[in-house]
């Protein structure tokens, strides 16, 4: 029995149904009252968020969001915003006229792009240490999901006002993340290790944490680097200075400094001199002093052995016999040291603010266990089942948990208020699992050898380790809510940043791992070659691209075939299934764009000519044929043309009249507009990519720009009719001045988008090729308005 179904018409069928919106009438003031040019640009080119509500009701807005988006790839603040302002007066007025996937996409948050990003303040561990993600700059090294430091190769950012993902880990107390939600973070399941989108964390999932591997060792430290340029060198490789002054009845005299080692060797005496100044440290104008309590001589008369093996200067304890106070002092006097101590921390010597050198996060483990033996015992809590460290410096305690993750040893990290005894907010990091303090506690009796390794302890389910990776469990995740602008005019978007990074393609945000965020040629004759050009075609369709693809590749109807098929349909028979791909994958009211080629000799040619004079057939493609110098003079003579194919799996020969392809050319581009023709030979002779190695084998959808394997169009036209003085009357003339203005700003915008777009592209190979041959075009429009 059969059993009819009918269903409610969906929005979208009732939205179709009912026609278009209504124009706001803000747009078509500024169109003049032209409906079409106001359609055109609120369909095609007018940002919308995700619910497609409209965000952009006049061009200015666009020019806007143009301009400052492509200026976001130039090197300096200075050049961003000098760029940005120029880019808007050559998009103003439609002075320049981007290709129209530029427009839609650049600053577009859908994802026309696969850009996923971060907000600013976002912490990424670099190999300079912690930067907030709106500092990182190219040429950055970050640590990446396989320990490691690889390069920035791009930067970028985009404004959005869809609510962000939020996200707290355990043992990760430092501030929750926040993220777009297609961001995607290293997470395990319980039984696999993969990339999953913020939106699809929940507090079942482990999130990996950021761990470096790296030893990059320094072996000793030259202090002349870090002193006055005054110093000079004894001739026991000690340093110090000379002042020359007037003494008693005018004589000239001079004093010497103390003088201190010239290299001081990096070993565990070092991290642990490193390790007391970090927890007890300071410094004077003419001193460097460690202070403990009473009861902590003896640390105190290690830093002064310490000093004087390392530096070769003597330093004194001032125990402040009889006076209030449970305190002494261990005192270095002597300014080469100071003038050390204040270069090797940047100037910044004060609890609150001292940072070990990114350099030190690298160093030998050894080394890093006497620092942290020493910090522990200048701020730490020991005891049998637990440590702890407190610091009122939250950047510090930031560094020392990476340190402690590299050695093996899992921590926590908290925020804790002001205590009585500090001036500024500071953390806790925390270590409850047994083996874990027995590390430290190894380490603090000098038990250097002493290894600790990740793994798992029966009673805690809040971190797992996986193939020797810490992953720690989500807490909990959210939403952030969606800001709503005090100015009704004002935009309610929030910049959010992502980075493209060298090999890995990752980096590590908040100790979070995340991931960071076009011709196509048919590679031989074979059909898995064919529905691998579909898949990427379908990829680069999804992500607002174009494609060209050329069939000469493929074998002619009536070749021989090894399948069940005894011969092929031919490559005219895949053009249909190219036209269908193309159709079926929407980019935003944009459908894909498709040119297809076939060469002149080819077998197929003539049917070739003639597909789309069935109006049903191939309908979402440009058809194109490639014409050769050969086959015009072989028209010209009337003469005999061979078609021909050939490769390892089929032979195929006929001959034809020259002037019969040329006929049914004329006429289907009378009759129906298709297919065109590309003097194919001539393009090779003056397509710039063939003096850089890189064959052209194609176009770009329209037709307007040879195109090597996997080339990206990159194109724009200057409106002549903009240049024009004193236009309609008879002192009119060409606006030289401003028409070259404008030509070289067209040139760096388009250049410029190279870069925006550079990791944007669907396919790799589509990145590599735009960047490699960095084709851009500039053309006119408007030659008729303007005369």
């Amino acid at each position: 029995m059969q059993m009819a179904m009918t269903s409610e018409p969906t929005s979208a069928a009732k939205d179709a149904a009912a026609g278009p919106a209504p124009l706001p009438q803000e747009t078509l003031e500024f169109f003049g009252g032209d409906e079409l040019r106001a359609r055109v640009f609120v369909d095609k080119y007018a940002l919308r968020d995700r619910d497609g509500g409209l965000l952009e009701r006049t061009p200015v807005e666009m020019w806007e969001r143009i301009a400052r988006g492509v200026a976001g790839v130039e090197p300096t603040p200075e050049a961003r915003e000098r760029y940005a302002r120029e880019f808007y007066w050559l998009l103003e007025g439609f002075r320049f006229i981007p290709g129209g996937r530029i427009m839609h996409a650049v600053g577009n948050p859908k994802r026309v792009t696969n850009l996923n990003c971060f907000p600013p303040g976002t912490r990424v561990l670099t190999r300079a240490g912690f930067k907030t993600i709106e500092e990182v700059r190219v040429g950055d090294e970050v640590l990446t999901h396989r320990n490691r430091f690889r390069n920035v190769t791009h930067t970028m950012h985009r404004e959005t006002v869809e609510p962000l993902r939020t996200m707290r880990l355990w043992y990760l107390g430092d501030r929750q993340i926040t993220t777009t939600k297609e961001h995607r973070f290293m997470a395990f399941d319980g039984s696999r290790a993969d990339w999953v989108e913020a939106q699809h964390l929940t507090p079942s999932h482990y999130v990996k944490v950021g761990r470096i591997d790296e030893t990059l060792p320094v072996s000793e430290l030259d202090l002349s680097e870090y002193v006055s340029a005054a110093a000079v060198e004894d001739e026991v490789g000690k340093l110090y200075t000379v002042t020359a002054f007037i003494g008693g009845q005018g004589a000239r005299r001079s004093a010497e400094s103390k003088r201190i080692a010239r290299t001081v060797p990096v070993d565990e005496r070092f991290g642990l001199w490193l390790g007391y100044f970090m927890a007890e440290g300071g410094v004077t104008d003419n001193s460097v002093y460690f202070t403990f309590n009473k009861n902590e001589e003896a640390y105190a008369e290690a830093i002064c052995n310490l000093t004087q093996q390392l530096f070769g200067v003597e330093a004194a304890i001032q125990r402040r016999e009889g006076q209030e106070g449970h305190w002494l002092r261990v005192y270095v006097h002597s300014k080469l040291m100071v003038e050390f101590v204040r270069a090797f921390f940047g100037g910044a010597t004060h609890a609150h603010d001292k940072r070990l050198p990114a350099w030190f996060l690298t160093a030998q483990k050894t080394v890093q266990k006497a620092f942290i033996s020493a910090l522990f015992l200048g701020d730490g809590v020991l005891r049998d089942d637990f440590a702890k460290l407190f610091l009122a410096n939250p950047e510090l305690i930031r560094q020392v948990y990476a340190i402690l993750l590299r050695l093996g040893v899992v921590a926590s990290i908290r925020w804790e208020g002001i205590l009585r005894y500090t001036r500024h907010r500071g953390m806790w990091i925390h270590i409850g699992t047994q083996r874990y303090v027995e590390a430290i506690q190894a380490w603090v009796e000098g038990k250097w050898e002493y290894e600790s390794a990740l793994e798992e302890a029966a009673s805690n389910y809040f971190y797992k380790v996986v193939e020797g990776e810490l992953f720690v469990k989500v807490k909990e995740c959210g939403w952030t809510q969606t800001a709503v602008p005090q100015d009704a005019h004002a935009s309610a978007a929030e910049t959010v940043y992502d980075l493209s990074v060298e090999d890995d393609h990752s980096f590590v945000a908040e100790f979070a791992v995340a991931h960071n965020c076009y011709v196509i040629p048919f590679k031989d004759d074979s059909i898995e070659s064919i529905f691998q050009w579909m898949k990427e075609a379908a990829r680069t369709y999804s992500l607002g691209g174009g494609v060209g693809g050329d069939i000469s590749v493929l074998r002619p109807a009536g070749a021989p075939v090894n399948n069940a098929a005894r011969t092929s349909t031919g490559s005219i028979s895949f053009m249909e299934l190219m036209s269908l791909t193309t159709g079926t994958i929407g980019q935003s009211g944009r459908r894909g764009a498709l040119m297809i080629t076939i060469a002149d000799n080819h077998p197929d040619v003539l049917e070739f000519t003639k597909i789309k004079r069935n109006l049903s057939r191939v309908r979402y493609a440009n058809i194109s044929v490639r014409i050769s110098d050969a086959f015009m003079r072989a028209v010209e003579a009337d003469g005999d043309w061979e078609l021909s194919f050939e490769n390892d799996r089929a032979s195929v020969q006929r001959t034809v009249r020259a002037r019969e392809v040329w006929n049914e050319l004329v006429r289907g581009a009378r009759d129906y507009a298709e297919p065109g023709v590309i003097f194919w030979d001539t393009i090779k002779r003056w397509s710039t990519t063939e003096y850089n190695g890189m064959n052209v084998i194609t176009t770009n959808p329209c037709s307007e720009i040879p195109l090597e394997p996997y080339g990206a169009c990159c194109l724009g036209n200057l409106g002549l009719a903009e240049f024009v003085k004193d236009e309609f009357t008879p002192q009119a003339e060409v606006d030289w001045l401003h028409l070259e203005q404008a030509l070289r700003l067209a040139t760096r915008f388009l250049d410029d988008i190279l870069d925006y777009n550079a990791d944007k592209h669907p396919l790799p190979e589509q990145r590599e090729a735009s960047l490699y041959s960095r084709r851009i075009g500039v053309g006119f429009t408007g030659l008729g308005d303007m005369l």
